[in-house]
């Protein structure tokens, strides 16, 4: 049972041991209601390219202390024309840029306010280069729309996801506001 808060939180890429905690956090109600069908199969055919070497995404946990409670997703934006990477067009930085999904997985974490903790250090511990983080949340999904904003991220865009084709926001983060 949940008792106390240690801050700071660690992260560290996603073991092969972990697969099956990962697919059972994705299966819980509150993330299939904000990632589902074609999302959640895109995931887990990533995560096991990643446990292979290959992936798209970068898979991490983030544990206080022992205890791994939230699952982050992130990919490097490529900045070379020829990579046609859609984020690429909208950075407004020199430097290193990279997307950013975050779920809280563990129930006891949810709704304490650790979200805006979580990316800042996440991004400052694991992307100290980065000078742009960028993140797509369903318009809908006020909770984290809010826990971007107030992480420091603004909306830019919107559009109608392929793999969930509802609203969402298109966010950026300047790290120069975390730094």
């Amino acid at each position: 049972m949940f008792s106390t808060i240690h801050y700071p939180f660690t992260y560290k890429l996603a073991q092969e041991s972990q697969r099956e905690l990962i697919h059972n956090w994705l299966d819980q109600d509150h993330i299939k209601k904000w990632f589902p069908g074609q999302a959640v199969i895109n995931t887990l055919e990533d995560l096991d390219l990643f446990f292979k070497g290959s992936p798209i995404f970068q898979h991490w946990i983030a544990y206080d202390q022992e205890v791994p409670f939230a699952y982050l997703l992130t990919t490097d934006v490529i900045k070379d024309p020829a990579a046609r990477d859609i984020y690429a067009k909208w950075c407004l930085e020199e430097g290193a840029a990279l997307t950013l999904d975050l779920f809280i997985c563990d129930f006891d974490y949810l709704e304490k306010g650790h979200g805006v903790k979580l990316i800042h250090d996440f991004i400052k511990e694991q992307f100290p280069d980065a000078s742009e983080v960028f993140t797509d949340p369903e318009i809908a999904n006020t909770r984290a729309v809010q826990m971007y904003k107030n992480a420091g991220f603004e909306v830019f865009d919107e559009f109608n996801a392929s793999w969930h084709p509802v609203p969402h926001y298109r966010m950026r983060l300047s790290t120069k506001k975390i730094r």
